[in-house]
């Protein structure tokens, strides 16, 4: 018993923990963090990713990448992504409450 209930959700925290020590270490200015399951639970495409940090907001710390309907906050901006195959328009919200959602599917981060 112990943490067992837990344990996937403590591995989760030592591997983003991990990530942002390294973002640190390494001077990265910007880094996007997936999990595991990223691909199913947002619907950005990996070819956005370069994109997102080109068009971030200046005063950004994280900007969690979301699917769909799953925002919350006031509408900025969209931007095209061009892609190899497809092109996809994204949005970006100012967060400015929480969400019934749990977890840190897929983010990108700025040192600060």
């Amino acid at each position: 018993e112990g943490w067992s209930h837990i344990a996937h959700h403590v591995g989760c925290m030592y591997g983003h923990m991990y990530q942002w020590q390294r973002t640190w270490d390494e001077d990265w200015n910007d880094a996007v963090v997936l999990e595991s399951d990223a691909p199913w639970s947002i619907s950005i495409p990996a070819f956005s990713f370069q994109d997102i940090i080109t068009h971030q907001p200046s005063d950004y710390d994280i900007m969690f990448l979301t699917h769909g309907g799953a925002y919350t906050g006031n509408y900025m901006y969209s931007f095209d992504s061009h892609g190899p195959e497809y092109d996809s328009r994204l949005h970006v919200y100012r967060w400015n409450q929480m969400q019934g959602a749990a977890g840190l599917q897929g983010y990108v981060m700025q040192r600060r």
